[in-house]
């Protein structure tokens, strides 16, 4: 049971009913130097409990050797102060790797930061009275306290601009900025956050089968090794060296995808494997989480296996124990050419330039410098600025492949191929800027490149050749736009919908879907019978789950979300994943609605 002194205006101390020696109730004050600075007996204590805030005692507490005799007696105990500089809520948590953590679902970041105007925005959103210092945004009531008697009692909430770290003192609820949005009611999961505990058993693929894969490479696909090792540009061959393939253990097999004629075949395919290391007990134990197959014949026919497994990082296996900087990639390719020609440690996101699951942040909270080499383009840059966000915006440099020249190579691999400085480019790299300025050369090569191809940069991703007509009008799927379909039931909106979804969604773009007639059963049914060409009601028949799963488990590869939300739903929950949930893991560009 935990309750504040009377005499106070903060909760400065504890105060604990429980029994002494001889069975009497008996009360001791547990002083907190985050709230009392004086740590002198002027809290006394009173009856007055709120058993509410229990969960605020630290583990060190049934340590602490309470007093045997009443009310008039004191204990001081000096927990391990949190970074906080005093009681007056000027605190942050990027301080000796404090987390804010009420609960034991939350994992954040110690690199953790907000955009200066997010705290307030979310206040604004959620109507919410607060006043405004440089440092912090003072919220008028705490949801956590209990009632209010009079106004001297109001604006004890404080919540730290930089941070969303947030201390109410009044009642002294404390907490994260998820757990702050929370308490407001939003339906945030913490994109930026992730549970401190291993997630539960997931499959492994068969660790003797991804063993052999390394030495299958140089054994039985001679085109694969060539098309790895080759300089020949008009190929697109990779330049990249045996040693450096081997350190990686990049390996070859076979795999099935449907081919152009809508029959399934077997492609040739590297693999790309996600290794853990374990080093527990001295012994370095390395496990294959992982592997993703990327077909050679057909760049975009690639799978991850297996299906629903954990996420992991390409490289990881390569990275020094000791190591204070590392690398991020958009592609397997660039975290091996840099690797190549600088040595650095680098390592690749697993799945392009709006993956880095949140499952992966704790393993990176150890790098003091962070080099986020994605794609030069607008997708890999809007990528970039998106995880700097989520990794800390002081310890993330950007590096620009195309160094202000608009046709320079694109990614690392594209540099490497091209014979570019590796450490010129990383000297020259830039912190994130704010996301809601910009500088002149941040917008130079974009500007340059509409110059010279302004009919190229007006058009978007295609959706040809499924529906050329409709490509032709749009010019294809660009971002930032809203596009209307009206029509009378019946005429195919959903139809065209799904189909459009699956066109983009096999060339990359993350598609989300909101459906608040049709359930998301019956979408999905439709999608997966155009997605394989063929009714679904045949696969009822005996003998038939074995192609049926194989098709499902190609489609899950696929980039494609769902809402839950169906029918009548409030607006804010409907807005909460547009507003919120805007960042990565899932950056949608293309958001159909069946109900509209």
């Amino acid at each position: 049971a935990v309750g504040v002194g009377a005499r106070t205006a903060t909760p400065c101390c504890w105060i604990v009913r429980h029994r002494g020696v001889a069975g009497t109730p008996t009360h001791s004050v547990i002083t907190h130097p985050l709230y009392c600075n004086t740590q002198q007996p002027r809290c006394a204590p009173t009856p007055r409990m709120f058993h509410r805030y229990s969960s605020l005692f630290p583990p060190a507490f049934a340590t602490v050797p309470l007093s045997t005799r009443s009310f008039a007696t004191t204990h001081y105990y000096t927990p391990p102060t949190p970074a906080h500089n005093n009681h007056r809520g000027t605190f942050n948590n990027n301080n000796n790797n404090t987390k804010y953590q009420e609960d034991n679902n939350v994992f954040v970041s110690q690199h953790f930061q907000l955009d200066t105007s997010e705290v307030r925005d979310f206040l604004m959103r959620k109507d919410v009275e607060a006043r405004d210092t440089p440092s912090h945004s003072i919220v008028k009531n705490c949801p956590e306290c209990h009632a209010i008697k009079n106004n001297t009692d109001q604006y004890k909430l404080y919540v730290a601009k930089d941070t969303g770290a947030f201390l109410c003192h009044r009642c002294g609820t404390k907490g994260s900025w998820y757990s702050f949005k929370r308490m407001f009611g939003s339906s945030d999961r913490a994109i930026y956050a992730a549970p401190p505990t291993p997630p539960k058993e997931k499959k492994l693929p068969d660790q003797s089968v991804v063993a052999h894969y390394p030495d299958q490479l140089y054994e039985k696909f001679p085109n694969v090794l060539r098309y790895l090792t080759g300089k020949n540009t008009e190929l697109k061959q990779r330049h990249l060296s045996v040693d450096v393939l081997r350190k990686y253990k990049v390996g070859a097999t076979t795999a099935s995808f449907m081919g152009e004629s809508g029959q399934w075949e077997q492609q040739e395919c590297i693999t790309f494997p996600w290794i853990d290391v374990d080093s527990k007990g001295g012994n370095t134990k390395e496990t294959t989480v992982r592997v993703k197959l990327r077909s050679v014949q057909v760049k975009n026919n690639q799978k991850i296996e297996p299906a629903g497994g954990t996420w992991g990082l390409f490289g990881w296996h390569t990275v020094p124990p000791d190591a204070k900087e590392i690398i991020l990639t958009e592609g397997e390719f660039d975290a091996m050419a840099v690797y190549q020609e600088t040595g650095r440690p680098a390592v690749s996101l697993p799945n392009g330039a709006n993956s880095l699951p949140v499952e992966l942040l704790p393993r990176l909270e150890k790098f003091e410098t962070i080099y986020l080499w994605m794609d030069d383009d607008e997708v890999g840059q809007a990528g970039a600025a998106k995880f700097a966000k989520k990794l800390g915006f002081k310890r993330c440099w950007i590096i620009h492949t195309k160094d202000g020249d608009s046709a320079g190579p694109k990614d690392a691999n594209e540099a490497l191929v091209a014979g570019k400085d590796f450490e010129g480019l990383i000297s020259r790299a830039t912190r994130p800027h704010h996301s809601q300025l910009l500088t002149f050369n941040d917008l130079r090569a974009e500007l340059v490149r509409n110059i010279h191809d302004h009919s190229k940069t007006a058009s978007g991703v295609s959706y040809a050749p499924t529906m050329p007509i409709f490509n032709d009008i749009l010019k294809g799927h660009r971002r930032g736009e809203l596009t209307v379909f009206t029509g009378s039931t019946g005429v195919g909106k959903t139809s065209f919908l799904t189909q459009l979804s699956l066109d983009l969604a096999k060339k990359g773009v993350s598609t989300l879907w909101g459906s608040f007639e049709m359930k998301n059963q019956s979408i999905l049914r439709k999608m997966v019978t155009q997605f394989c060409g063929k009714s679904l009601i045949r696969f009822e028949a005996k003998g038939k789950e074995g192609e049926l799963q194989k098709i499902l488990e190609d489609f899950s590869a696929l980039p494609i979300y769902w809402m839950k939300f169906f029918g009548s739903t409030d607006v804010d929950q409907v807005l909460e994943p547009f507003l919120i949930h805007s960042d990565p893991p899932h950056t949608h560009t293309h958001v159909p609605d069946a109900s509209i």
